[in-house]
């Protein structure tokens, strides 16, 4: 909240920005399993959300695709030489569509 104010006839609150990352919110609980991420926490109050892999280890090998969670994944390059000097390439990415005209 940026101020707030308050009378015997008016309250007024003005925020500083509101942000909607999906038409269709998901519910979310501790444990639930999104691919190799569970929950671990949910905090309303301080609004975090904690998730991590701890129990489902990732291995990168050379020309993969790998589930992270939901539509994120993790790429890894087709490439033969890996090496400390030539360390194995990858990138994270999210597969999402628009409906656009």
């Amino acid at each position: 909240m940026k101020n707030v104010f308050s009378s015997s006839n008016r309250d007024i609150v003005t925020v500083d920005g509101i942000f909607q990352i999906s038409d269709t919110p998901t519910t979310i609980t501790t444990g639930q399993q999104y691919d190799k991420m569970p929950i671990r926490l949910v905090d309303p109050t301080a609004m975090t959300i904690i998730m991590d892999n701890k129990d489902n280890p990732i291995t990168l090998t050379r020309n993969k695709d790998i589930a992270l969670m939901g539509s994120i994944h993790i790429r890894t390059a087709d490439q033969d030489d890996t090496s400390v000097s030539n360390p194995l390439r990858y990138y994270i990415y999210s597969n999402e569509s628009c409906e656009c005209d």
